[in-house]
């Protein structure tokens, strides 16, 4: 017999520490945060077809990258650079954010 899934989220729920609880729910805030390239790409006001042309692809191109998750930090630069931006990286650390040089 199916249950329904607030049901069972809340069973979850009920098992985790306060601590817990509050983790989960920063990491949730992150990923909410985060943005996909399509959503990028739209909120540029570019079509696929149009960013591909400014960096020299075809939209079959444009369409697989936004699909995936895993490319070269040169094919992101690209794809950020079409879109009118410039790509900066930085490591994270509990005590200390370091940027990363991600030059051509």
């Amino acid at each position: 017999m199916a249950k329904n899934f607030k049901v069972l989220k809340d069973a979850l729920d009920a098992t985790r520490t306060p601590e817990e609880q509050a983790e989960r729910e920063a990491r949730l805030a992150k990923e909410i945060a985060r943005i996909r390239l399509t959503q990028l790409r739209q909120a540029r006001k570019l079509t696929q077809a149009a960013l591909a042309a400014k960096m020299g692809t075809d939209q079959g191109s444009i369409s697989r990258m936004e699909q995936q998750g895993d490319f070269y930090i040169s094919t992101l630069r690209s794809y950020i650079e079409g879109t009118g931006g410039r790509l900066e990286m930085q490591a994270v650390y509990p005590d200390r954010c370091v940027a990363l040089d991600v030059g051509k």
